[in-house]
C-alpha cells in the first residue's frame, strides 16, 4: 500500500490487523498510539461547538454582561495570533490553552478592570476547568476502540495517545481518568505540550520516538483522520490504520427540558425536582451578579439545596467556582444570639409571630430547655403548660420576666449563646465586616436571617436568597433578602399564585438528615447541660477550638426522611444533573418562566389522590414558638350534614377557606369535600394562566 492510498476500515477490521501485527514476530510491534477525539471517544457535537459552550460557560460565570458569542470570537482571534507566534518561532501553528487564557484574561482585565477574578492564575485555572467539564459532558468512549487498547495492554505491549488538542497533558489526563482510561495509557502525546503536531508537519511523531525510546517502524498510529493519523504518520515510518469516522453529530437542536422530564412525571411530585433547579440555576446567576465568592446554606432546608448547588457547578465549570459551607442554624438556636438586653428587649419579634403561648413555650423559644424551664417557673410559683391569649400582657408573664431569677438566667444564657455563636461563624474563616454574608434558605419571612444580622450587631452586611419570600421583617440596607422563585414586596413577582401555592411542600421535601440546630456550646458547657437537653453534637471538632453546635434528631423525624423523603431527594437529584449537563449546549435556551411555572402548577393545582395521600401522611416539628408535631392527615371522616355545612360556608367565603396558605387540596379533604379539588383546581389554573391546559 502507497503513502497516499489510505484505507479506511472499521474498528473490528483494525483489531484484527493489530493482532495479526502483533502475532507476526517479524513486525517488532512495541508501542501502539491512539488518536483520542473521534477514536477513543466521540463528542456529541462539533468541535468548535465544545469552545462555544466554553465560551457560554464562562460568560455566565463572569456576570458582567458579556455574551458568551463575544468571548468565542476574542478567543478566536487570540487562538489565530498564538498559532501564527508559534509558526514564526519555528514550531507548528499550534497553541496552548493555558498561554490563552491568560492572555484572555489581559485582554477582559483591560476592559473591565479585576472584575470578579483577581489574579491571572484563578482565572487560568477557571478556564482550564470549564474546558474539562464540557468534553466531559460531551464526550462517550468507542468501546469498540477501547477494547483494541486494552488487548495491547493485556499483551504487554506499550500504549500511547498521541493528539492534537490545546490542553496540556497533565490536563488532558483528567478526561482519562473520568472515563477510566487511564490505568490503560502509558504516555501522552499533546501537541500543545511540544507546539508540534501531527497534522501540520507531523513532528509530534518525532517527538512519540525520541520520547519513547521506540524507532518508529516499531510504532503503530491507530486514528480517525486519513492525513493526520494515516499519511503523515506514514511518511514518519509508522504503521498506521484509519478508523471510519463516526456520523457528525446534529448540535441544531436546542435543548428539550421536557424530553428529559419526561422519564421523571411517574413519581410524586416530580415537577417539584424542576422548580429546585430553577431555583439552583438562578441562584447561582444571581450570586455571580452580586459579586458573592461564598454562600452559606441554612439548615436544614439547605442540605438539599447546597448539594444541588454543588452538583450544578460540578458540571458545568468543573469545580466550585462559588464557595458554599453548610451552617447550622435554626430560629430556637439563633434568636436567643439575636436578643438585646432584658432592660431593653420585649420580645416584639417572637410576638408578633405567636401571640397565644405558655410560659413554657416562651422559655424553650428563648433556647432555655424544657427541664431549665419547668425550674424557673416552678421556683417562681407559675404554671407553665396553660396556653395564654396575648402571653405579653398576662401577668404572669410580667411576673416573669420582672423576677430577678429569670433577668439573671436570661442575661447569662443570652451572651453564652451569641459568643458561642460568633465563634461558631469564625470557625469558617471569613472576614465578614468586609466580605459580609450571604445566607441561602427556603423562605419565607427570612426569621433566621434577621435572627444572624442581629446577633452581629448589624454591623455586617447580610444578604438572603430564598426560594420564595413573603412580607420579609426587617428588611433595611444591611440587610437584603431576595425571593428567587417570587416574592410580594416590592409588587407580585409573576406566577407568585403558583409557586407559593403549597409553601409548605418545598419544606417538607428540603427535609434533611438530621434534626434542628439546638443551641451553640463548649465542651466544658456541655458537660453541664447535656443532662438537661436532648440534643446531641451535630460534629466533633478535632482541635476543639470552636463551639459544637447540637442538633435535636427525633425518631419521628428520621422515619419521614429516610422512608418518604430521601427517595424523592434522590430523583430531583437526577434529574437536577440531567437538567445541568443539557443547558450544556452552543446556544443553551432556557425555557421562560410561564414553563416552569406551568410545570409546577400541575402538581399543586392537579395533583393525583396518591400525591394527596401521601402529603397527608406528612408532619413536621415546629420548634420555636409552638413546640409540637403538625400532621396533614384530615383525621376521621366527616358525616354528610358537617359536609354540607361546610359546603355552604366555602360557596359563602372561598377566600377565607382556600386562602390561609394551607395546600387548597388539604383543606378541602379536611372539609369532607374532596370532590371539589379538580373543580377548584381548574379555576384557579384559569385564574392563573388563562386557559384551561
Amino acid at each position: 500500500m502507497s503513502i497516499v492510498e489510505i484505507s479506511v476500515l472499521s474498528a473490528q477490521q483494525i483489531s484484527a490487523a493489530i493482532q495479526r501485527d502483533l502475532a507476526d514476530q517479524s513486525t517488532a510491534i512495541h508501542l501502539v498510539c491512539f488518536d483520542y477525539f473521534d477514536t477513543l471517544v466521540s463528542r456529541s457535537v462539533a468541535p468548535e461547538d465544545t469552545k462555544k459552550i466554553a465560551a457560554n460557560q464562562l460568560a455566565d460565570m463572569m456576570g458582567n454582561g458579556l455574551t458568551g458569542d463575544v468571548i468565542y470570537r476574542l478567543r478566536g482571534i487570540l487562538e489565530q495570533r498564538l498559532c501564527g507566534e508559534n509558526h514564526r518561532n519555528g514550531s507548528d501553528p499550534e497553541f496552548n490553552m493555558i498561554h490563552l487564557a491568560g492572555k484572555l484574561h489581559a485582554v477582559l482585565k483591560g476592559i473591565f478592570g479585576d472584575g470578579f477574578l483577581q489574579t491571572e492564575e484563578s482565572f487560568v485555572s477557571l478556564v482550564v476547568s470549564i474546558e474539562l467539564a464540557v468534553e466531559k459532558q460531551v464526550q462517550k468512549v468507542n468501546h469498540e476502540v477501547f477494547e483494541i487498547l486494552r488487548y495491547c495492554r493485556n499483551r504487554g505491549i506499550a500504549t500511547a495517545i498521541v493528539s492534537d488538542f490545546y490542553l496540556p497533558a497533565k490536563h488532558f489526563r483528567q478526561l482519562l481518568l473520568f472515563h477510566g482510561l487511564a490505568d490503560w495509557v502509558d504516555r501522552l502525546f499533546i501537541s500543545a505540550d511540544f507546539a508540534l503536531t501531527k497534522g501540520h508537519s507531523g513532528r509530534l511523531y518525532d517527538v512519540v520516538g525520541r520520547e519513547s525510546g521506540y524507532e518508529h517502524k516499531a510504532m503503530v498510529m491507530v486514528g480517525d483522520n486519513v492525513h493526520a493519523d494515516g499519511r503523515m504518520a506514514r511518511q514518519r515510518g509508522l504503521l498506521s490504520y484509519c478508523l471510519k469516522k463516526p456520523e457528525s453529530a446534529d448540535t441544531s437542536v436546542e435543548p428539550d427540558y421536557e424530553a428529559v422530564f419526561s422519564g421523571q412525571k411517574a413519581q410524586f411530585f416530580a415537577e417539584m425536582g424542576l422548580s429546585l433547579h430553577y431555583f439552583i440555576h438562578n441562584l447561582f446567576l444571581q450570586a455571580v451578579r452580586d459579586r458573592h465568592d461564598t454562600l452559606f446554606f441554612c439548615s436544614k432546608e439547605g442540605e438539599f439545596l447546597r448539594k444541588l448547588f454543588l452538583r450544578y457547578q460540578e458540571i458545568r465549570f468543573g469545580r466550585q467556582v462559588i464557595a458554599s459551607h453548610y451552617l447550622l442554624v435554626s430560629r430556637k438556636a439563633t434568636y436567643i444570639c439575636s436578643c438585646k438586653s432584658i432592660d431593653t428587649e420585649d420580645f416584639a419579634r417572637l410576638f408578633i409571630h405567636y401571640r397565644d403561648l405558655s410560659l413554657l413555650e416562651f422559655l424553650q423559644s428563648l433556647n432555655f430547655s424544657e427541664a431549665e424551664s419547668l425550674a424557673i417557673c416552678e421556683k417562681l410559683q407559675l404554671e407553665p403548660f396553660t396556653r395564654h391569649h396575648n402571653l405579653r400582657t398576662h401577668p404572669d408573664f410580667q411576673t416573669l420576666t420582672g423576677a430577678a431569677l429569670f433577668r439573671s438566667s436570661y442575661e447569662t444564657h443570652r451572651h453564652t449563646q451569641r459568643e458561642n455563636f460568633l465563634l461558631y461563624l469564625n470557625s469558617y474563616g471569613r472576614d465578614f465586616l468586609k466580605d459580609g454574608l450571604a445566607l441561602v434558605d427556603v423562605g419565607w419571612k427570612g426569621s433566621i436571617q434577621n435572627n444572624i444580622y442581629f446577633a452581629l450587631a448589624g454591623r455586617v452586611k447580610v444578604s438572603g436568597y430564598y426560594i420564595g419570600l413573603l412580607s420579609p421583617t426587617e428588611v433595611e440596607g444591611n440587610n437584603e433578602k431576595k425571593g428567587i422563585l417570587f416574592e410580594d414586596v416590592p409588587a407580585h413577582s409573576p406566577y407568585i399564585h403558583v409557586f407559593n401555592n403549597n409553601r409548605s411542600l418545598f419544606e417538607m421535601v428540603l427535609g434533611a438528615s438530621h434534626g434542628s440546630a439546638d443551641g451553640y456550646f463548649s465542651r466544658e458547657q456541655w458537660k453541664d447541660l447535656k443532662h438537661v437537653r436532648q440534643s446531641s453534637f451535630f460534629r466533633e471538632d478535632e482541635k476543639g477550638e470552636y463551639p459544637c453546635v447540637t442538633v435535636l434528631d427525633l425518631p419521628e423525624e428520621r422515619r419521614l426522611y429516610n422512608e418518604l423523603i430521601a427517595p424523592l431527594q434522590k430523583v430531583y437529584c437526577d434529574l437536577n444533573d440531567k437538567l445541568t449537563a443539557r443547558f450544556m449546549t452552543p446556544k443553551p435556551v432556557l425555557p421562560a418562566l410561564e414553563w416552569w411555572a406551568r410545570q409546577h402548577a400541575r402538581m399543586v393545582f392537579n395533583p393525583t389522590k396518591g400525591e394527596i395521600d401521601f402529603y397527608a401522611g406528612l408532619y413536621h416539628l415546629e420548634n420555636f414558638g409552638l413546640f409540637e408535631f403538625t400532621a396533614f392527615e384530615q383525621g376521621k371522616k366527616l358525616p354528610v350534614s358537617k359536609r354540607l355545612k361546610n359546603f355552604l360556608a366555602l360557596i359563602k367565603d372561598p377566600a377565607g377557606h382556600l386562602e390561609t396558605g394551607v395546600w387548597p387540596p388539604i383543606i378541602l379533604r379536611r372539609l369532607g369535600l374532596e370532590f371539589l379539588i379538580r373543580i377548584e383546581g381548574k379555576k384557579r389554573y384559569k385564574t392563573v394562566f388563562g386557559d384551561n391546559r
